[in-house]
């Protein structure tokens, strides 16, 4: 892979950026210990969609020392960027240059992958799931599901900070669960699905790869927070594109700075795209010195 002239901050530098930028922001700091354990959500949705296994349950946002900070700092940056560019029923434009190559998404070191719930604009009862295989010898792992229902009371315009949380039956997760998926090796390849409206009965499937999805059409779009670990995925949940929104599911990816660094190869014409798609003010954001997430191709080395 080249190397991206995106990434320009070191994780030390992306992680003093974020905490000072949570000082100014009023959000506070959380007193930690090293020691802090994860807590399961008190909600876990009993949903099994294809009568498909979950990877483990559903933590709950803040539980541990990473999501605690995660909650803090990057979730009210992420969401932002998602109010102001994945906006309810607009069409997001030139959708394959920011869009998810399929084939691109292989680690290229050892990760431990962390998926963290953001928002969901949707009608339907989502189901997020994965696979992983193996570029060498093309073996590919059974499917597990990460969120069986992907409903929230906190949708994607909500404030994460707010104390007034809702977990049950109708709305199982909040913005920050998240769900670990343990240690992935390097040269595997990893596969986001959503099954729409899975947690009712529902059994379209749809991937990265568009020539695999019942309509043939693109479903996801990528993401990447410069600096940072995080890769940010937006689903379209509806059969002939819907609104074109890629709201209906957002996530973050945490597969470690490295690896994000390593994906996110732009071309010179993309960022010729992008001016015209986020606008100047977006380009004037990214000037200022600090961490703010920015459109990219995924591509191949």
């Amino acid at each position: 892979m080249k190397t991206s002239p995106l990434i320009s901050h070191s994780p030390a530098s992306y992680s003093r950026g974020l905490f000072l930028r949570a000082i100014a922001l009023g959000l506070g700091t959380v007193s930690l210990t090293a020691a802090q354990a994860q807590t399961e959500a008190s909600f876990q949705d009993a949903a099994r969609p294809f009568g498909l296994e979950v990877a483990g349950p559903v933590m709950a946002a803040g539980s541990d020392e990473a999501s605690a900070s995660f909650q803090t700092t990057d979730l009210p940056v992420l969401l932002n960027f998602v109010n102001q560019n994945l906006s309810e029923a607009t069409a997001l434009q030139d959708i394959s240059a920011v869009s998810l190559d399929p084939a691109a998404l292989t680690l290229g070191q050892d990760s431990s992958v962390r998926v963290y719930f953001l928002s969901e604009g949707a009608g339907y009862l989502n189901t997020l799931g994965y696979t992983t295989e193996s570029v060498a010898n093309g073996t590919t792992s059974d499917p597990l599901l990460i969120f069986p229902d992907a409903s929230s009371d906190n949708v994607y315009y909500s404030d994460p900070t707010s104390s007034d949380i809702t977990r049950n039956d109708s709305v199982p997760i909040t913005p920050g669960d998240f769900v670990d998926l343990g240690t992935i090796a390097a040269g595997n390849f990893l596969d986001f699905f959503l099954i729409a409206n899975g947690a009712y009965g529902g059994s379209d499937v749809y991937t990265a790869d568009a020539a695999s999805n019942p309509d043939s059409l693109q479903h996801l779009v990528a993401f990447a927070l410069e600096g940072s670990p995080y890769l940010l995925i937006g689903f379209e949940d509806l059969y002939g594109g819907g609104d074109l929104d890629f709201n209906d599911l957002v996530i973050a990816i945490d597969i470690g700075a490295a690896n994000v660094a390593r994906l996110a190869n732009p071309e010179p014409s993309f960022w010729i795209m992008m001016a015209a798609l986020v606008g100047i003010g977006f380009w004037q954001l990214r000037r200022q010195p600090k961490a703010v997430p920015v459109p990219v191709r995924i591509t191949d080395s």
